[in-house]
């Protein structure tokens, strides 16, 4: 608005200055728009069920959005920290998902992301991790040189620490065996001690293995 009176020309800003304001001219910050990509479906080939410290196969689909250049996702956690690109824009993605150590139902989540790295809305997934089998470890432990069984020899599995002693006819059973990979070792000690060690991954079906001890005082001694 402007007062005009004779020559004076008195702006309402002027007026607003004299009176000891502050006119701030300026816009408004703009708003990140969000994407509006379409918000992809979750299957699993091979079933929503995984064993603990397994992994399980999980497919993204974008429903043909050709926005859509690829997925995020993670487990139990919207972080979304993982990166899977899809095979054609708008298409699919397959990615292997390691199911962690904590059992139960956990949500998967996911989201599509254009080529400008602009996130869509989340989806949800439930994926199942039970808890793994317990493995045995069965086998027996021999003289390299006769072939015959030595008895009371220790058999020891780290990490863990689990160590049993084979019984007369060199056999030897360790059961409780949580899935994973182990140094087992077998060794006798006494006049003539030997050790050997072997690694092995023990699963939930179990493992037979045998050790052959070269004990450093010969049959003949």
């Amino acid at each position: 608005m402007t007062f005009v009176r004779g020559r004076r020309v008195l702006t309402i800003a002027a007026a607003m200055v004299l009176a000891g304001f502050t006119l701030i001219i300026g816009t408004a910050p703009a708003q990140a728009r969000p994407a509006g990509l379409t918000q992809p479906a979750i299957t699993f080939p091979n079933g929503s069920q995984a064993t603990a410290g397994a992994t399980i196969t999980v497919t993204f689909d974008a429903g043909g959005d050709r926005r859509v250049t690829g997925f995020r996702y993670s487990l139990g956690t919207t972080t979304l920290g993982a990166t899977v690109a899809a095979g054609v824009r708008g298409g699919t993605a397959t990615a292997d998902l390691a199911a962690g150590e904590i059992t139960g139902d956990r949500p998967l989540y996911a989201a599509a992301v254009d080529r400008f790295g602009r996130v869509g809305p989340l989806t949800q997934a439930t994926v199942s991790v039970t808890p793994a089998a317990e493995g045995q470890l069965t086998g027996s432990v021999l003289n390299g040189y006769t072939w015959l069984p030595i008895a009371g020899a220790t058999v020891t599995l780290a990490p863990g620490g689990l160590q049993v002693t084979t019984g007369d006819n060199g056999a030897f059973t360790v059961a409780g065996v949580t899935p994973g990979t182990y140094a087992v070792t077998a060794e006798v000690g006494g006049d003539c001690p030997a050790t050997s060690t072997q690694t092995l991954d023990i699963d939930g079906q179990g493992l037979n293995v045998e050790f052959y001890l070269f004990p450093e005082c010969t049959p003949e001694q």
